[in-house]
């Protein structure tokens, strides 16, 4: 083909799908599942949605219910954090500004982020910019970049002695885990980091790898893909684990057990 043409389609698919990308809103948009207009409840979990998927989405596939049927001492809200406050680097600052901070006004004291795919890595960010900012962070089958890293950081002896230098032009693998090398301080994730993926998803590799810095009761993987029935699998498994939703590094794990 000629490579004028090439360069021409290349084009093409790229405004549609630029094209596809919703804009951003300020403030970001969100919607509550459960909210105590009292104030009776202390505790807010934010749902932050993978790419494609709205705020609705967990609802639709049943995670707000198990979640409310574990724990009915909490509010719930999902955020319209789709792909546009990704590219433009504003998610960070919208979720504090509209979302985090305003909860933390009307009193709550704990607020947990639970992201899926994009939002996993929707809900590290926020974590990495923000320190202490909220309590913890759940995040399932997170997108970690393209691997492209892997290697580089096995070869330093893991994510811990991995040393990752500057971040140069639009390479966001690197932006990505430099900012996760972070947690290599054990006081970052002790009881307030869970993760969990499928043994086949397409990002198992990035996943597990990220999984070497948490405590083993802190990762949950389930057999299944990048797909909401293994979410769900793995959305009961962290339920079930008492630390998680509690409140932080002092939580006990469901053995009895503080986090180390």
């Amino acid at each position: 083909m000629n490579r004028h043409l090439m360069l021409f389609l290349r084009l093409l698919l790229f405004l549609s799908l630029a094209s596809c990308v919703p804009a951003t809103k300020v403030p970001i948009e969100s919607v509550y599942f459960e909210h105590s207009a009292a104030m009776q409840r202390r505790t807010l979990v934010v749902f932050l949605p993978g790419r494609g998927s709205g705020a609705r989405s967990f609802g639709d596939e049943g995670l707000v219910q198990g979640l409310l049927q574990k724990r009915r001492d909490l509010d719930v809200i999902g955020v319209e954090a789709h792909l546009g406050y990704y590219q433009d680097r504003t998610l960070p600052l919208r979720l504090r500004e509209d979302i985090v901070g305003p909860a933390k006004k009307r009193g709550y004291d704990n607020i947990w982020l639970v992201g899926i795919s994009m939002g996993g890595l929707g809900a590290m960010m926020y974590d990495t910019t923000y320190p202490e900012d909220v309590t913890g962070i759940c995040v399932l089958a997170p997108y970690l970049g393209e691997g492209s890293l892997l290697e580089e950081i096995a070869g330093a002896g893991g994510l811990a002695k991995w040393q990752p230098g500057a971040v140069l032009g639009h390479d966001t693998d690197r932006e990505i885990w430099q900012k996760l090398a972070s947690y290599a301080a054990g006081n970052k994730i002790a009881g307030r980091v869970f993760l969990g993926f499928g043994s086949e998803d397409r990002f198992a590799a990035t996943n597990r790898l990220f999984g070497t810095l948490l405590p083993a009761g802190q990762v949950v993987t389930a057999q299944g893909g990048h797909d909401w029935q293994t979410w769900r699998i793995l959305w009961d498994k962290l339920l079930e684990n008492a630390a998680f939703l509690e409140t932080g590094p002092h939580a006990e794990l469901r053995d009895g057990t503080a986090p180390k």
